[in-house]
């Protein structure tokens, strides 16, 4: 069994999922969630997060008492002793990211491991791609109100631009912060040069102030949800688009990854961090065909 500690918003998620899950499939084993992270947060200076795998069906994942599970002694006397046995003959592993670059290691851990980290590496899963394309695989309700939107995305030179504000302003402005709006200008100015017109779609957590659209010099800047749709709504609109602009945040991420049309161009931020220490070890985030301005 694989048991990985999750943590952190749905991007997150995804990443240590699949992590857990490239390791259970060499290994042949099943991947269990321990959520007593999420289960536990304190809402004071910590972005308060819930389980959200289960967009995805994988609410079967997770299990009380994982660790016990592996490792507890059963009351009776006589299943003791034979549990003991076999505790010694299985090799227990505990991993604990030390760094948030890609560690080749972590490949070396046997079936019986506990991971914890966030394992921001598309290196932990990539030879896995097709398994990981058919199961992050959004589960639309029938009342999806943004068929009209998907066709327009669809049909044109379509680019999401992903604005993370929230908690990149408060909580989490000392590891991550906000980019810089001469980042976007840079990056749309790229996407026209490569692509001609664009057609933009703005993704945030926040309201878009109108002089952002105004600096973005491209009349077809639209922001096409609300802020209260969900995360299923935005990241799913996200992968349909042609070309990317991302922010430093996993959640536009997978939105981008998720896009499987050839010729996609994805521009990232070359500052993914304000943290210098955690931004020395950010190599492996941005894959290489990407484009980091």
């Amino acid at each position: 069994m694989i048991v990985i500690k999750l943590q952190g918003g749905l991007g997150n998620q995804m990443f240590q999922y699949a992590a857990a899950q490239s390791l259970a499939l060499i290994h042949d084993t099943r991947v269990c969630f321990d959520i007593s992270s999420l289960e536990g947060q304190s809402k004071k200076n910590i972005t308060h997060r819930t389980f959200s795998l289960n967009i995805f069906g994988l609410g079967k994942n997770i299990c009380a008492n994982p660790y016990r599970k592996m490792i507890e002694l059963p009351v009776n006397p006589a299943k003791r002793f034979f549990t003991k046995i076999k505790r010694r003959l299985i090799r227990f592993s505990y991993y604990c990211e030390s760094s948030l670059a890609f560690d080749p290691s972590f490949f070396n851990l046997g079936k019986n491991s506990c991971l914890e980290g966030y394992f921001q590496s598309e290196n932990y899963f990539i030879r896995f791609e097709d398994f990981f394309r058919r199961t992050f695989i959004f589960h639309l309700s029938d009342d999806f109100k943004y068929h009209g939107i998907q066709k327009k995305i669809i049909s044109e030179n379509s680019i999401s631009l992903h604005i993370r504000y929230g908690d990149y302003g408060t909580a989490d402005a000392a590891t991550h912060g906000l980019l810089n709006p001469s980042y976007y200008l840079k990056a749309v100015s790229f996407i026209k040069e490569k692509t001609g017109k664009p057609f933009i779609f703005i993704f945030s957590d926040h309201k878009v102030p109108d002089e952002f659209r105004k600096q973005l010099n491209c009349p077809n800047a639209v922001v096409p949800t609300e802020k209260n749709d969900g995360q299923i709504t935005d990241m799913y609109l996200m992968s349909q688009c042609r070309h990317h602009i991302i922010a430093n945040s996993t959640f536009s991420w997978w939105g981008a990854w998720l896009n499987n049309k050839p010729g996609k161009i994805v521009i990232a931020p070359a500052r993914w961090f304000s943290d210098p220490v955690k931004q020395g070890q950010a190599g492996d985030i941005v894959p290489y065909s990407w484009t980091k301005i």
